[in-house]
């Protein structure tokens, strides 16, 4: 953790050895940190980061809770899970803007640490999912609630098949909220500074705009290859919310590549996720983002 000038929070994920996975230990520590900087009225902005090149997150520490059922402390599990979903839901009532800076691979609690703050800064290399169903797993981290920015069509398809979303992808259906070249990020972080020193000298309580926040670093990312997206009339025939049988029918009758490629790709999944997760998207079109992390 790092305070600047005594009003930019960074709170920098530096478990390299494991691409920065949360485990309780480190989901703790960002809770606490957050807490902290609410009883500190002199902490304006919080920004999260990585220390990694090309990860911010990838994911809960699978690992960590395995070793710690095989030795016995049974309850790790549950307070990981518990911790996590309370973090994510504190991130996105945050009453101070919190900033993610999402630069590479974030993964599943990745996404639960980045998609609920109020700023989500992607660069070229970011790379966005939630691939639970292969674990056995389901989506979860209130992906049920972010996710539903997405068409259901696509929804879905992200959501069974454990596929990522590119930075083109995430701007444009609003998991991201701005883009910033990779070579500039270093300048966002001085613009961020500054921004943050002024606003201390000046002391304002007032929540400043993203264009204040970030004055001129973030750009408008590089145009998009249109055939990139041949394949989404493909997920919208295919990927309907009638029944995961249904999807599956579609896929083996669809004529295409793609189709084949989801198909055998579904296949490898845990069916028993691939049903949790169809019907979580379902039931999630009605249910608040505390109902899902929280209640």
């Amino acid at each position: 953790m790092q305070i600047i000038n005594n009003s930019l929070l960074t709170i920098t994920l530096n478990r390299p050895e494991v691409y920065n996975a949360l485990n309780l230990e480190l989901t703790r520590s960002i809770t606490d940190a957050l807490e902290q900087a609410l009883k500190n009225p002199d902490i304006k902005t919080i920004l999260i980061r990585s220390s990694m090149d090309k990860v911010f997150c990838a994911g809960g520490d699978v690992k960590a809770a395995y070793y710690a059922q095989t030795e016995g402390n049974k309850s790790y599990t549950e307070e990981f899970f518990r911790a996590e979903y309370q973090l994510n839901y504190l991130i996105s009532t945050y009453p101070k803007p919190i900033i993610t800076l999402i630069n590479g691979l974030t993964l599943g609690g990745g996404m639960g640490l980045a998609m609920h703050a109020k700023y989500r800064i992607v660069n070229e290399q970011a790379q966005l999912g939630m691939p639970e169903t292969t674990i056995g797993f389901f989506t979860d981290v209130g992906a049920g609630h972010f996710y539903k920015k997405l068409p259901i069509s696509l929804n879905l398809y992200f959501s069974l098949t454990g596929e990522t979303l590119d930075y083109h992808q995430a701007l444009s259906y609003g998991l991201a909220t701005h883009f910033i070249h990779k070579e500039r990020e270093e300048d966002l972080l001085k613009e961020l500074e500054v921004c943050q020193s002024d606003r201390a000298l000046s002391s304002s309580n007032s929540t400043l705009s993203s264009s204040d926040l970030f004055r001129g670093s973030l750009q408008s990312p590089d145009p998009r290859n249109k055939s990139e997206d041949d394949n989404i009339d493909i997920i919208n025939t295919c990927f309907k919310d009638d029944s995961i049988e249904a999807i599956f029918e579609r896929l083996q009758e669809h004529p295409s590549t793609f189709a084949k490629e989801c198909l055998n790709l579904l296949f490898k999944k845990s069916p028993t996720s691939l049903k949790v997760v169809f019907e979580l998207i379902k039931r999630s079109k009605k249910l608040s983002l505390k109902t899902l992390v929280r209640d």
